[in-house]
């Protein structure tokens, strides 16, 4: 037998099975990961539709199903960002068309989309960690136990299992992927595949970016984090740019046109066009400057629970949380300030030698670009942290990757495996418990609110849900009681939600009110209105369109909403105006006082802000009092204002143009006579 060279010999068997059996024994933790994962987010998943998800979700849906409305209204018809979320709604709508109204169908896709988004933070973080300069020998394993307590945190539970959060996961996962088209397009560039790099760069990292912005605006932060990325891991010394004249001018051009123009365009807008978020001041009870205080201790409220983790004080109850009014009022705005400025310039000095600090300090950061800055939104969501959180996880692995070595010397080799070993296997263990037990609590709506209303006593959002539930089991002097504490809370919403659900309540079970409930909806003339009015004035009006109660007619409730409309000194466009004065319109008009009801919608409609029904109404009104050059003026605005997909206000039009056209035919044989006296009009377009 000839002999053959040592190099011409084929690698030996035991390297290639050892390679095979790793992975495979990579890929069995990982599916062991993935399935506690669902272990622990099982007991929430028959839990019911919350808060946001009933207006989003149910009663649209519920509409489309029941034949009212077309499965293109409910898709485009959203308006919970500026951008329609389409991508979120055309999921919700495959769920409803497939499983109906059934809850743990949707909560199961929210679960899916979880796991999809874990796995690709493992896969993104596994090419990252390779570059690292402390991370690198043992990446993959720190890549997956980063991506295993990102998807067992309790502090996800807010978003997995509130159904309408999936806005928030699916432009998370789509964030995700244009992420990793950019790492792996710049890995590809660096090694001189430019037609490789072509392809992760300029079409599937644009395309998922757009993705991410059609289910939630928070898409628009990837040129922000693929930055964050950049200046980490791919900037770090000459040796890391691309070594050919092409593949830098690639470079060059593609983060000019894809990271630099889209921030100095976002930058010019807000710059240009303030009253973009300016405006919805008009409807806070906080300035903006209020709002930039708040956030810091809001910020370091996150990474307090992102670290120690309170399951019982996690959840949707977080209305209570206090505004900053100084940088000592409270106390811990300045601290906060103070922290997380010292926090930016470590990671700043640290990029180089620590990089993953770096990126992790400021995926968190930009991560909460939007949601946690200049935009008039609520001071404080969970859900907020969904992606961010990774940012908070992988700043930790990095600062205890290089912190570790000074102490590795001082302990035997097998030591410190087993060390290792047993702490990520008990932290991984307590994540999942924790978040079971979270998790349990949302498998019922009782359970939610009584911890919400234990958990955060001053909590209106808390509270209303827990008078609804003694409501449902029939216990109203219960209800009524939790409703005058909170006529005391500190929060001005709180008092009018109780305002108005105290005088609901006693039209509702006794058929009257008195004076004293009635003055507290009085007191609010003059204030500045919430949502909490809203929702408050028309559940009552809705009630009093429906059954007479003595102590509050229509008609003087309609007059009391004309005043707090008029008395509250905010935007004509701004919601709770435009639809209160619609709801004093309806009032007035089922009392026949029609042309008050006519002043009231001409100001709902002439806002600018209103919902075209407002205007399908007010040409029902003008019909009614014979004003028919009124409605020649207005019909063209209104038919414009129509989107062709807005099935039910196209219908509702054909309707009443159809009543009056039918009436005047018939008014008109034989002797035209005089226009149609005043009447109340057709149907009631609430």
């Amino acid at each position: 037998m000839r002999n053959v060279p040592p190099e011409h010999h084929s690698p030996p068997r035991p390297v290639r099975g050892g390679f095979s059996l790793r992975l495979h024994q990579s890929l069995a933790v990982w599916l062991a990961i993935l399935a506690l994962t669902v272990l622990a987010f099982l007991p929430g998943l028959g839990g019911p539709f919350l808060f946001d998800d009933i207006p989003n979700i149910v009663k649209p849906l519920t509409s489309w199903l029941s034949g009212r409305s077309d499965w293109v209204d409910f898709v485009l018809g959203n308006h919970s960002g500026p951008l329609g979320r389409v991508l979120s709604m055309l999921s919700f709508a495959a769920n409803g068309a497939t499983t109906g109204l059934t809850t743990w169908p949707f909560k199961l896709t929210n679960l899916a989309l979880h796991l999809g988004c874990g796995t690709l933070i493992f896969l993104l973080l596994t090419r990252l960690l390779r570059r690292d300069p402390q991370l690198n020998a043992r990446g993959k394993l720190a890549a997956g136990l980063i991506a295993a307590v990102w998807l067992l945190h309790p502090i996800q539970v807010s978003t997995v299992l509130y159904v309408v959060q999936r806005m928030a996961q699916l432009s998370t996962l789509f964030t995700l992927l244009a992420l990793l088209a950019f790492v792996v397009g710049r890995q590809s560039l660096q090694a001189g595949r430019l037609r490789a790099s072509a392809w992760q760069l300029w079409l599937w990292l644009p395309l998922c970016t757009v993705l991410a912005m059609a289910s939630k605006e928070t898409g628009a932060l990837v040129p922000l984090l693929c930055a964050v990325i950049e200046l980490a891991w791919f900037r770090r010394g000459v040796d890391q740019t691309p070594n050919t004249p092409r593949a830098r001018m690639m470079l060059r051009v593609f983060l000019a046109v894809f990271i630099v123009l889209p921030l100095a365009v976002g930058a010019v807008f807000l710059l240009a066009k303030p009253g973009f978020y300016l405006n919805g001041y008009d409807g806070r009870l906080f300035t903006i400057g209020q709002r930039l205080l708040s956030e810091p201790r809001a910020l370091m409220s996150y990474v307090g629970i992102l670290l120690v983790p309170r399951g019982a004080s996690l959840g949707l109850y977080t209305d209570d949380f206090p505004v900053s009014h100084g940088l000592l009022d409270p106390p811990t705005t300045l601290w906060a300030i103070l922290g997380l400025a010292v926090w930016m310039v470590a990671s700043v000095l640290l990029r180089r030698r620590v990089p993953a600090f770096f990126a992790g300090t400021w995926l968190f950061f930009c991560g909460h670009a939007l949601e946690s800055s200049i935009f008039p939104l609520e001071l404080y969501f969970e859900h907020r942290n969904y992606l961010p959180s990774l940012g908070v996880f992988l700043a930790i692995a990095g600062l205890l990757g290089w912190a570790l070595p000074h102490l590795r010397n001082r302990l035997p080799e097998r030591s410190k495996t087993r060390l290792f070993s047993a702490a990520a296997v008990l932290g991984v263990v307590l994540l999942a418990s924790a978040t079971a037990v979270r998790s349990s609590v949302w498998s019922t709506w009782v359970g939610i609110a009584e911890q919400g209303v234990r958990e955060h006593p001053l909590s209106r959002r808390a509270h209303l849900d827990k008078i609804e539930i003694l409501l449902r089991i029939n216990r109203p002097q219960e209800a009524r009681t939790l409703l005058q504490q909170m006529l005391h809370f500190p929060d001005p919403a709180a008092y009018s939600a109780a305002a108005f659900n105290l005088v609901w309540l006693d039209c509702k079970e006794k058929g009257a009110t008195d004076a004293t409930n009635v003055g507290n909806i009085r007191r609010l003339v003059g204030r500045k209105l919430q949502l909490a009015d809203l929702f408050g004035g028309e559940k009552l009006g809705n009630l009093l369109l429906q059954q007479s109660c003595a102590g509050l007619s229509a008609v003087e409730f309609a007059s009391i909403l004309r005043d707090m409309t008029a008395k509250a000194g905010q935007r004509a466009s701004n919601t709770p105006i435009w639809r209160l004065r619609f709801m004093a319109s309806r009032l007035y008009a089922e009392k026949h006082y029609l042309q008050l009801a006519i002043e009231q919608s001409a100001l709902a409609w002439m806002s600018g802000g209103a919902d075209p029904a407002v205007g399908v109404y007010l040409i029902n009104l003008y019909y009614a009092v014979g004003d028919r050059k009124s409605v020649e003026i207005l019909l063209p605005q209104v038919r414009k204002q129509i989107p062709e997909w807005d099935q039910r206000n196209q219908q509702q039009l054909a309707k009443v143009l159809s009543y009056y056209a039918n009436e005047a035919n018939s008014s008109h044989i034989g002797n035209p006579g005089p226009s149609p006296s005043p009447k109340k009009p057709l149907g009631d377009q609430g």
